[in-house]
């Protein structure tokens, strides 16, 4: 009762007198209010819907399709599809489970607006103020938020999918694809092809059925719920065509990981246990692998293992240790052999056109031939004029190969810094103006040799010296 009103659901009030009411927590639903006059009324979670005629409301207040609306009243599960809220303020409203589908929501005020389960979807909210509302569970598929205000708000479980434009977010959630991205978010469905997650906060994200294809993680904190093939691994996400280009995997345990068709172009593979790993199809462009592998994974022709290496097209096996390998047929014509070690290595392999194995060498510029043995090597035409010649053995060598700066053909010999000549016969060679710098002459033959101007101090045999750059002895 109020002034001698029955006030509830259904009630008729035609032309009742109702200046400065406390309505707050009234249901009103179904009530005739034609001619009634609310003014001064408080209407906090007042209750309606289904309204019959046109009250006097206070100022804030309006009548939109049978409900009062206004600030702080209880709009639960009202239907306003379609409702234009032009010129409303809608402050504290609760509108939990209301459907709002497609209401005109241009500009209007939400601010710390209950929303839990209400269904946006096709709503237009451009500039609308939704700071500090609680959207949980809310549904904004297809809605339009070009410069609608987010921040604080609360979007547990929320679903969005086509979404027009760029709203205001709170911090940890970005836009990608028409869908709010985020920790605790709704995206079962989402597409999210070629996102960039990197550094996001994904806890209790529902990505189930998300489709993620080369998408791009690292740095990920939260454990979200993923589809059945993919798993999150110190923050990265592994799955079938996921972009893991340039990342450092050393060390990471992958066994039986689906990986197939993934990018891992200039990815690094040392120490990383591969048991199991499905490598189908994956771009393997420029891939790091190292000897360290564990376990072997699945992977496509024209690709193997090799010593535990990745071996085939476009794989950089800079300073890989392959002496002693067997490589078959394998192609790896541009593949990057910068620094790479061999000797005793065998097969048939297809090598970039400035390299050869040679005698189960690999020679080529820039290869490591530290401590390699090359009596005896055609090395016709062989560039070598990057290669790591320390200690290397030789004598014998047919043809000329192209050597670094400080190195020269003498004899048979490889002669320049480092260089094992131990027992060479240097007899009547001309090693006048070369760099012997550490290089071991012990033993060789130097009968008749010409000299003078040479740079550095070579290992001799105790009766020869270095004297104002000439050998004596």
């Amino acid at each position: 009762m109020y002034s001698g009103y029955i006030v509830g659901p259904g009630v008729d009030l035609t032309n009742a007198n109702l200046r400065y009411a406390d309505f707050t927590g009234f249901d009103l639903s179904g009530a005739n209010l034609t001619g009634a006059t609310l003014i001064g009324a408080t209407l906090t979670d007042v209750a309606s819907g289904s309204i019959t005629g046109t009250p006097t409301l206070p100022a804030v207040y309006g009548m939109l399709n049978g409900y009062i609306v206004g600030p702080g009243v209880d709009l639960t599960n009202a239907n306003l599809s379609d409702a234009d809220f032009t010129g409303f303020d809608l402050t504290g409203v609760t509108l939990s489970g209301a459907d709002l589908t497609s209401a005109y929501l241009v500009g209007v005020n939400l601010r710390s607006t209950t929303l839990i389960g209400a269904d946006l979807s096709r709503a237009d909210l451009e500039g609308a103020d939704l700071s500090g509302a609680d959207l949980s569970s809310a549904n904004l598929d297809a809605a339009y938020l070009t410069g609608a205000d987010l921040t604080g708000t609360t979007l547990t479980n929320v679903y969005s999918y086509n979404i027009t434009g760029t709203p205001m977010l709170p911090a940890d959630f970005i836009m990608y694809g028409g869908h709010i991205v985020g920790p605790g978010v709704n995206l079962h469905d989402a597409i999210l092809t070629r996102a960039d997650l990197t550094g996001l906060d994904l806890t209790g994200t529902n990505l189930s059925d998300a489709t993620l294809a080369y998408v791009v993680s690292g740095s990920i904190t939260g454990t979200p719920t993923l589809p059945s093939s993919y798993s999150i691994i110190t923050g990265y996400i592994f799955g079938p065509l996921v972009d893991l280009t340039g990342v450092d995997l050393t060390g990471f345990n992958l066994s039986g990981i689906d990986l197939t068709s993934a990018r891992l172009s200039n990815a690094t593979l040392t120490d990383t246990d591969l048991s199991g790993t499905d490598l189908s199809r994956a771009d393997l462009t420029g891939v790091i692998s190292g000897g360290s592998i564990t376990g072997t994974p699945t992977l496509s022709e024209p690709y193997g293992m090799v010593k535990n290496y990745i071996v085939g097209p476009d794989v950089n096996l800079s300073g890989a240790d392959l002496s002693g390998a067997a490589l078959h047929y394998y192609d790896l014509s541009s593949a990057n052999l910068t620094g790479v070690i061999s000797g005793g290595t065998w097969g048939s392999p297809t090598l970039p056109a400035s390299y050869s194995l040679v005698n189960g060498n690999i020679v080529g510029p820039d290869v490591n031939l530290s401590g390699a043995d090359l009596s005896g090597l055609n090395l016709t035409g062989v560039d070598l004029s990057a290669a790591d010649l320390t200690g290397v053995i030789s004598g014998n060598i047919i043809g000329t190969p192209t050597l670094p700066a400080a190195y020269g053909m003498v004899n048979g010999y490889i002669v320049g810094p480092d260089v094992n000549l131990n027992g060479a016969d240097l007899s009547g060679a001309d090693l006048t103006s070369f760099d012997l710098t550490g290089a071991d002459i012990t033993d060789a033959n130097l009968n008749g040799i010409t000299s003078g101007n040479i740079i550095g101090t070579p290992t001799f045999s105790s009766s020869y010296s270095i004297v104002k750059g000439y050998i004596v002895g």
